[in-house]
Order: structure tokens, then sequence, then C-alpha cells
């Protein structure tokens, strides 16, 4: 299913923004698929491609995969990204989903550290000010500019 998943996101990319809801469905179908390889290709989909929606659902898997557990041998090299993307994206949504990612990193490799693994209990709530603004008026562009 990966493989079908990413040959289509490869074969949807290359269209543009006509094809943004079916490389969407693709992120989100990723989510679904509780392996490393899918975050992956998640990652990837987040540092190439340029509608925000389209990250945004690829940041939201990720989100969900975390929380299946399937990416516990992976948490350094996800956190590292993720913190990346929630400071450099311009898209108030994609850095809210790896705000969040990365929060949620931060509390289970504390758990780990801790030698607390097992038993790790969920993620206290983040709160945080938007980073894009004022809300609905708020513009920023990939570079983090205010326009």
């Amino acid at each position: 299913a990966l493989e079908l998943l990413e040959g289509l996101y490869v074969e949807n990319s290359q269209h543009g923004a006509a094809r943004d809801t079916m490389r969407s469905c693709i992120a989100e179908a990723l989510g679904c698929l509780p392996h490393e390889e899918s975050a992956w290709l998640l990652l990837r989909i987040l540092g190439e491609d340029k509608t925000g929606d389209v990250r945004a659902s690829a940041c939201h898997s990720v989100l969900r995969l975390l929380a299946s557990r399937c990416l516990d041998n992976s948490l350094e090299s996800l956190h590292t990204t993720l913190l990346a993307v929630q400071h450099k994206d311009g898209d108030r949504y994609v850095t809210a989903y790896a705000a969040e990612a990365v929060h949620r990193v931060d509390h289970m490799l504390q758990a780990r550290w801790n030698l607390d693994e097992d038993r790790i209990s969920p993620a206290p709530l983040l709160i945080r000010w938007c980073s894009c603004g004022d809300g609905w008026q708020a513009t920023v562009d990939r570079k983090g500019n205010r326009g």
C-alpha cells in the first residue's frame, strides 16, 4: 500500500494545483498506515509540496502515527524535522500541527529519558500564541515575513 501511495503522490505532484485534493487524500491515507516508512514519506511531502493544505494533511497524519506509537524508534529524527517545519513553514495550520507534534514528541522523549516509557500519560494540553499574527487577518510568506 505504501508503494502505491508513493507512486500516486509522485504522479499527482506533477500536475500542480489541479491535484491538491488528491495529494491531501494521499497524505491522510498515509496516516492510516502505522509504519515508519509512512512517516518518512509524510516528511518528504512536508518538505516538497507547495500547497499548505497538503502539508497540513501530512503533518496531521504524522500526529496520528505518533499516537499509534509506531514511530517510537524515530523520535529524535522526527523532532528535528518537525521543529524546523514549526518555525519555517508559512502556513498557520502546518505550524500549529507541527508545534503539537513537537510537543508530543518532547513528552514521549521525556518519558524515555525518565525510564518510564511503558506508562506514558497523554501529553498535557499545548497552548501557544499563533506565530502567524492576529488570527484570520495574518499572512506570512514561506520565509516567515508578514505580508
